[in-house]
C-alpha cells in the first residue's frame, strides 16, 4: 500500500529514500519484512509517522505488542501515550481478513482483551489513514476534545 503525503511532507522526513521492496530485494537478497515484525522501515508505517508529525501528535509505537501476560501475542498497529491504539482495517472492498467471519471474530476478541487492559482502540479504513483524516481524529482523541455542541 502507499499512503500519499504532500511532496514537502515526504521531503522533510526522509520519505523520499523509501526503499523500493522488489529492487532492494534484487540487490542484497532480503525479503520485504513480514506482518508481525517491528516496522518503521515500512514505507506505509513511514508515511503515517510523518503525517503524525506533520499533524503536530506524538510519534506512536509500531506493532505494539501486549497481552503477554495472557498468553497472547497481539499487537496494536500504532499506540499512542500508551492508552490509546490505533488499527488499520485493510482488506474493506476485498472480503480481506478483517470482514471474513474467522478474522472478525478474532479481531473482536482482541479489542474486548484490550479494553479490559485498559487501552483505548480506535479503527481506520486505509483511505481514512492516508487522507489524514485518522491523524485529525487521533489528534482530538490525545487532546481529550469531545463532541462540541
Amino acid at each position: 500500500m502507499n499512503m500519499k503525503v504532500s511532496k514537502e511532507v515526504a521531503k522533510k522526513y526522509g520519505l523520499d529514500t523509501v526503499p523500493n521492496w522488489k529492487q532492494e530485494a534484487a540487490k542484497t537478497g532480503k525479503e520485504r519484512p513480514k506482518d508481525g515484525k517491528t516496522g518503521q522501515d515500512k514505507p506505509a508505517q513511514k508515511a503515517f509517522l510523518a503525517l503524525c508529525k506533520a499533524h503536530g501528535i506524538p510519534v506512536p509505537d509500531c506493532e505494539y505488542r501486549f497481552a503477554e501476560s495472557i498468553g497472547r501475542k497481539w499487537r496494536f498497529d500504532y499506540l499512542f501515550d500508551g492508552w490509546l491504539a490505533v488499527e488499520q482495517e485493510g482488506g474493506i472492498w476485498t472480503g480481506g481478513r478483517h470482514n471474513r467471519a474467522v478474522g472478525f471474530i478474532a479481531d473482536a476478541e482482541k479489542y474486548n482483551h484490550a479494553v479490559l487492559l485498559g487501552y483505548s482502540v480506535i479503527r481506520f479504513t486505509p483511505q481514512q489513514m492516508e487522507s489524514g483524516k485518522a491523524c485529525a481524529f487521533i489528534k482530538r482523541v490525545l487532546n481529550g476534545e469531545g463532541e462540541q455542541s
